[in-house]
């Protein structure tokens, strides 16, 4: 019902989203009086803001037309090889760490880890806590919906997306009304450049896809409550996950200094587990007031942490 409940609001909530749009544009338009008084642009900004606010998110575009390959621009098209309605997912590292223990000849040259949560012992956040905190059953009961009819993956068991969305603006809802107060301020000024900016953000932050159940509650009790691949208790399909059998994949760990949801540590963890990898063969950036969302999105990414990616990868792939 939870999920049903969902759907009716955000298509009420679509409605609702479209007719302000249709108001802002109103008020927008030379031809209304209106749109020269001192209210004029006050109720259009309003209309806007809950436009974009109310307004559903799909899955938003790659956006990458070409990339630079040595020193030739070689064009990107994209395309679509299999079509699933949930996503195939895998915990990097120990997919690493059983191809060098079968010396898997198709082994990465290097591994990012970029503010995952390997040991989520160092720096519990609030979301480590939560996790251990209520036992597993809590989460199979209080989180876990169906996918609605017309939908695809219907009667399939889920952690909505939606509810992902929900717990991470809570986190930091003071900083997310702040935004929206400064999206409605640039939209009074007319500066379309900063109000645009904001809207890329929250298009892109607001668009999460639901997590199969399988997936999400096996994440609660390996990650966060028992902890199985730090303690080196990890299996997968009979094998144990040794990350010590890492011994030539060179391993990058990146966390963010303000990161409230993979605390300090948690990613860099994943160095010491490898404990037979030479120290020339690893390396560590903390990322200097950044967030968890902003150590891969924003100005920071690109213009901090990408280069550092870049140069890491060059120098040992």
């Amino acid at each position: 019902m939870l999920y049903d409940a969902y759907e009716v609001q955000r298509s009420l909530l679509a409605g609702a989203s479209q007719l302000a749009n249709l108001g802002s544009g109103w008020l927008h338009n030379p031809a209304n009086p209106m749109s020269y008084s001192s209210m004029g642009p006050l109720v259009a900004a309003s209309l806007d803001v809950f436009a974009h606010v109310s307004a559903p998110r799909g899955k938003p575009e790659f956006g990458f037309t070409n990339v630079v390959v040595g020193r030739k621009r070689v064009a990107v098209h994209e395309e679509i090889a299999l079509r699933k309605p949930f996503g195939q997912l895998k915990q990097a590292l120990a997919a690493t760490a059983l191809m060098a223990d079968a010396k898997n000849p198709a082994r990465p040259l290097t591994l990012t880890m970029m503010g995952g949560p390997v040991d989520t012992r160092e720096a519990p956040t609030a979301v480590n806590t939560l996790a251990t905190q209520r036992p597993h059953s809590w989460f199979q009961q209080n989180v876990i919906a169906t996918v609605p009819m017309l939908y695809p993956g219907a009667g399939r068991k889920v952690y909505p997306g939606f509810l992902q969305l929900a717990g991470f603006m809570t986190m930091n809802l003071g900083s997310h009304m702040v935004s929206h107060f400064e999206l409605f301020k640039h939209l009074v000024e007319g500066d379309d450049e900063s109000a645009d900016a904001t809207r890329a953000f929250y298009d892109e932050y607001r668009a999460v896809c639901d997590m199969t159940a399988e997936f999400y509650l096996q994440t609660v009790d390996l990650v966060f409550q028992r902890h199985a691949l730090p303690k080196g208790e990890m299996t997968h399909r009979g094998r144990r996950v040794d990350v010590a059998a890492i011994k030539d994949t060179a391993l990058l760990a990146i966390e963010g200094e303000r990161d409230d949801i993979s605390g300090i540590g948690q990613t860099r963890a994943a160095l010491g587990l490898a404990k037979r990898l030479s120290a020339a063969k690893k390396q560590y950036l903390l990322a200097e007031g950044v967030g968890h969302y902003g150590i891969f999105n924003g100005r920071k990414w690109r213009e901090k942490i990408a280069p550092v990616v870049e140069r890491f990868i060059a120098a040992n792939g």
